[in-house]
């Protein structure tokens, strides 16, 4: 769980920002250290390197976590070890020690996650998002609709292999619990009308519009 925890602390988005710009990403945009900001703060290149950064750091914890269960179980502990790491690599993503508890979002994270688990379950997310996006074009309301919509889909996915878990259902939950708290922010400006669409690439950090939200 440390091991995890301590993974998604480590920003690539900061990290990213620091090393190309010597600049803090929460200082812009949304304030947010996430793949989106950086594309409307950055530009692509930027925010490919920020996802990139997410996947290095949650496949190994997966990986590791998987491998610890089976060594200390000695056996099929009912569910795949993955979700508890994921769920430590989001904790630290969000609230990571090394940047003040002030870190990202947490949704490339729990999407890599789902991805390494079920990644059944990763492309029916993925295809939702799409729609969703294709509709509203604000990947908070992505964000925020796949959150909602993950424990549903490992629930009836579950049903319908005929291999349901109510642990996997429960890491669910509190994935869509934590990226649901981490986009407070968001859900009232969304309720006032004020969330802005995602934008195009790179306008830069002195752009007037990307100011801290």
């Amino acid at each position: 769980a440390m091991v995890s925890y301590a993974l998604g602390g480590i920003n690539s988005a900061i990290a990213v920002a620091w090393v190309l710009h010597r600049d803090d990403i929460r200082r812009h945009g949304s304030g947010n250290a996430g793949a989106s900001n950086m594309f409307r703060t950055y530009g692509r290149t930027a925010a490919l390197l920020t996802l990139l950064g997410d996947v290095v750091k949650t496949l190994p914890a997966v990986a590791l976590t998987r491998l610890l269960f089976r060594w200390i179980a000695g056996g099929d502990p009912g569910f795949d070890p993955g979700w508890f790491a994921g769920m430590f690599v989001v904790l630290g993503h969000v609230f990571p020690v090394w940047f003040g508890f002030r870190g990202g979002k947490g949704v490339l994270v729990a999407a890599v996650t789902v991805l390494a688990v079920d990644p059944v379950a990763f492309g029916v997310m993925a295809a939702f998002a799409i729609a969703v996006f294709m509709l509203w074009r604000t990947m908070s309301i992505v964000a925020l609709a796949s959150a909602a919509m993950l424990p549903v889909v490992i629930f009836v996915l579950g049903l319908f292999r005929h291999q349901f878990s109510w642990i996997e259902v429960l890491f669910s939950v509190v994935y869509s619990l934590l990226v649901l708290w981490s986009h407070r922010g968001n859900i009232r400006r969304i309720r006032a009308g004020e969330e802005q669409p995602l934008r195009e690439a790179g306008r830069g950090p002195d752009d007037p519009s990307n100011h801290p939200e």
